[in-house]
């Protein structure tokens, strides 16, 4: 499923409905971790695998691609012991 390209609610809460009883992992994909659409729906979709596996299971199923050194979402990954893809320098965001 790929979520976080929009802002509309009827396709989050379908996307959360299709997976809600499914195994699922996220990785969320954003540079600076401050981009809207990309938070929303990592955020949405972390709560509800936290509630099917755990909190501290959680980290093990949630993979960022962010930036190597930077931003919020890189942050949030180092502090959550979150599997860390990157994103090259020379690529921008959007």
């Amino acid at each position: 499923v790929f979520a976080g390209n929009d802002i509309s609610s009827e396709a989050l809460v379908s996307k959360l409905a299709y997976v809600k009883n499914k195994k699922f992992a996220i990785n969320v994909i954003s540079k600076s971790g401050t981009t809207l659409e990309p938070s929303i729906a990592f955020r949405e979709f972390r709560i509800l695998l936290e509630e099917k596996v755990g909190k501290d299971k959680a980290s093990k199923f949630i993979a960022a691609t962010t930036d190597a050194r930077k931003g919020l979402l890189f942050e949030l990954a180092t502090r959550k012991n979150y599997t860390k893809f990157i994103v090259p320098d020379d690529v921008g965001g959007r």
